[in-house]
């Protein structure tokens, strides 16, 4: 059985602004929740359950909030959380630090499940995708982003030991390193994991002001056996 413990570097020590994270996201212009909004608004079907792994204080659930749909979120931050819950738009919070904590969410029971801007705390191209696919129903998606190496051609990169890419010049994402993925391993990743029918939506200037690229994953969960 796939053990996250083992493969995902830890981020609880990863420090957000707290109370006035909202207003700092803001302040920046991200914008990331808004464009996946618009991009899977036209398939949205009432009663529909999703996850939002990585939910912070629920910047994605206030694009997706309805009656229709079912809104499960699960965060490392306990200060996050609680101004998730202040906004009662989950039907259920957890309290998950990816890489120490057990993964709560395996039975394939979400119609959707998806992380944004949560890609850059792991190393490997597979891991977030293997944690979604397996909360996830038959037919259902899975949508993350990453950092595409060549959208950042530019600069230089290196290998830290967990053996993920980051940045030479800047080692530190928050207080861990900030991981950097190949389209070609994001690929390989999904393959591997049924996950069909995928494509890859750049997105720029979903951080507002510093206009950086990301690259927007759909892709449905088909297994061989359907």
């Amino acid at each position: 059985m796939f053990d996250p413990s083992q493969h995902i570097e830890p981020y609880s020590s990863y420090v957000r602004s707290g109370a006035n994270y909202d207003n700092h996201t803001a302040d920046l212009g991200y914008c990331l929740p808004q464009i996946v909004f618009e991009e899977l608004q036209p398939i949205l079907r009432k009663g529909w359950r999703i996850l939002d792994v990585g939910c912070g204080s629920g910047l994605s659930a206030e694009r997706f909030r309805g009656p229709d749909l079912e809104l499960v979120g699960l965060d490392g931050s306990q200060e996050l959380l609680t101004l998730a819950r202040e906004k009662h738009l989950y039907s259920h919070l957890d309290h998950v630090v990816v890489g120490k904590d057990r993964f709560p969410h395996t039975n394939h029971d979400f119609n959707i499940s998806m992380a944004l801007s949560v890609m850059a705390h792991f190393p490997s191209a597979s891991l977030l995708p293997r944690l979604l696919q397996g909360a996830v129903c038959n037919k259902g998606l899975i949508v993350f982003n990453y950092l595409d190496l060549e959208d950042y051609s530019d600069l230089e990169f290196t290998t830290d030991d967990s053996g993920g890419t980051i940045e030479s010049s800047d080692k530190n994402f928050g207080e861990v390193p900030g991981y950097y993925h190949r389209r070609t391993e994001i690929e390989a990743a999904l393959e591997e994991l049924c996950v069909h029918e995928h494509y890859i939506l750049p997105a720029y200037g979903y951080m507002g002001i510093f206009r950086s690229p990301t690259r927007i994953v759909v892709g449905q969960y088909m297994p061989k056996d359907s």
